[in-house]
């Protein structure tokens, strides 16, 4: 029977809260944000990076560098979403692969871990897979 790897176990908590932390803010900003209708104003580094622009519900025009993992032309229209309390700081492309990246990212580095350590395996196997 394998030992427990309490260091990947330890990882894998860890990241299981930052997984938990994530999941909260995404579903908290998904339900406290609005949408509105704004323009690729211009390309900061690439498609993925574009220079948005939108006016918010305040009536107050706002722009912001964001990324994305879609590739926009400038001129193009998209959906904002933004929380009304701070449209300048949160606003982002309307995408839920966008929303959703990081949770999911982190969620799936936790269960590795986990599972890594209540089987007991040793980093050392990894690197000769």
């Amino acid at each position: 029977m394998k030992r427990t790897n309490h260091f990947a176990l330890a990882i894998g908590v860890c990241a299981s809260v930052a997984a938990a932390i994530s999941i909260y803010l995404a579903i908290d900003f998904q339900l406290s944000s609005v949408t509105t209708a704004g323009t690729v104003l211009r390309l900061n580094a690439g498609g993925h990076h574009p220079q948005i622009a939108f006016t918010a519900n305040d009536g107050r025009r706002y722009e912001r560098p964001t990324g994305t993992t879609r590739s926009f032309e400038a001129g193009q229209t998209i959906l904002i979403r933004y929380r009304p309390t701070d449209p300048g700081a949160t606003a982002m492309i309307d995408s839920t692969v966008d929303l959703w990246k990081w949770p999911l990212f982190v969620s799936f580095l936790a269960a590795a871990f986990v599972v890594t350590g209540l089987r007991g395996e040793s980093f050392e196997n990894w690197r000769n897979h």
